[in-house]
């Protein structure tokens, strides 16, 4: 997986969502606002998906849960929008 450096010059702005993104949203209640601020905030720091979806970034819930978040970027040529793909539960295996 490719890290990617800064991109101060892409300011994303507008949010598009699968269908099973929104359900993961609401099977791990997940709010739509915590998932675009922290794409938002990451965004600079995404590393590349081999799956569906073109980049990953990390996402913490206040009780501690870690996800990952693919959402593809740009799209439709659009580098103000992004369009989530998914959510995933990221498990700690030494804790478990």
């Amino acid at each position: 997986m490719a890290r990617q450096g800064s991109c101060s010059e892409n300011v994303i702005t507008e949010f598009e969502w699968s269908r099973h993104a929104r359900h993961r949203l609401r099977q791990r209640r997940v709010s739509e606002a915590a998932i675009e601020a922290a794409i938002q905030f990451e965004h600079a720091y995404r590393v590349s998906n081999a799956g569906d979806g073109d980049w990953v970034v990390p996402w913490f819930g206040a009780d501690g849960r870690e996800f990952g978040v693919v959402y593809d970027h740009p799209v439709y040529g659009d580098d103000t929008l992004v369009r989530v793909v998914t959510l995933f539960r990221v498990w700690d295996r030494r804790r478990h």
